[in-house]
């Protein structure tokens, strides 16, 4: 069949509104992050950095271990692979410490495993971030920490007033103050996932103590334990960046699998 003039001009335009709308799509899809901030409590603004996606499967709050700011020149696991989030089509935003905390979460003895984690100023400042989530998507909320950020997610996950839609527990604070274990797993009733690496050597996270999540876990809440095991060390602390605590050489394939969950939990 032979095509007139008009006929080419139409599916000429049908082909250039059909690029039009990919480019959008991808332009929307691939836009820079965003660093937003949001009063919190008097006087304090919480603050993050957001990636949206089109139409996302899931959103997720990510909290960094340390001091809690992402960013500089030795990122942590969940600051180095937030792009696998986004590029699985999950939004995120990488949680910073708040304007009273702008140098870090450690407290006055310079430790890292901040008392600021678990109170309520915390569950102040990450109550309008989940809000601000809600608006922009009706998909589910997670929360996802690393490290000390594993102590967020055990506070927040049974204290914020909305109640979020999955946790996400990687490397846990296993023993000390604060760990995972004293901070109410047993009223956690949304899917939980939990990662830990093999060998991981950081003192606070031994591998062999995971199994707490299974004695502190009601028995109805859904869980998975992911054991990893591969990558290297390339740093002189375990606790720190460049170790299997931190996942080093296996980010992608961990940060992969935490998406996977996520999206396979958050059918509506």
């Amino acid at each position: 069949m032979r095509l007139g003039l008009s006929g080419k001009g139409l599916i000429l335009k049908i082909i250039a509104t059909v690029l039009a709308a990919c480019v959008a799509t991808a332009a929307f899809s691939t836009r820079a992050e965003e660093r937003i901030s949001l009063p919190s409590r008097p006087g304090v603004e919480t603050r993050f950095v957001y990636q949206a996606v089109a139409q996302p499967a899931a959103q997720v709050i990510l909290f960094e271990g340390g001091n809690g700011i992402p960013g500089g020149s030795n990122p942590g696991f969940l600051d180095t692979s937030r792009k696998v989030f986004s590029d699985q089509n999950i939004s995120y935003a990488m949680f910073m410490p708040p304007s009273d905390h702008a140098s870090g979460l450690q407290d006055t003895r310079g430790t890292t495993h901040s008392n600021y984690r678990v109170s309520d100023d915390h569950t102040r400042d990450v109550e309008p971030i989940i809000a601000w989530l809600r608006q922009k998507s009706q998909a589910p909320v997670w929360l996802a920490g690393v490290s000390a950020g594993t102590v967020s997610v055990g506070w927040l996950g049974t204290r914020v007033r909305e109640p979020v839609d999955g946790l996400v527990f990687s490397s846990s604070i296993l023993r000390g103050t604060n760990r995972v274990g004293t901070l109410g797993l047993q009223n956690i009733r949304v899917p939980t996932l939990i990662t830990h690496h093999k060998e991981d050597g950081c003192e606070h996270n031994p591998p062999f103590m995971v199994q707490v999540f299974t004695k502190f876990l009601p028995n109805e809440t859904k869980r998975e334990i992911r054991l990893f095991e591969g990558g290297g060390v390339r740093g002189p602390d375990p606790c720190k960046q460049g170790t299997h605590h931190t996942y080093y050489g296996i980010e992608r394939e961990v940060a992969t699998a935490i998406t996977v969950f996520i999206k396979d939990n958050s059918q509506r």
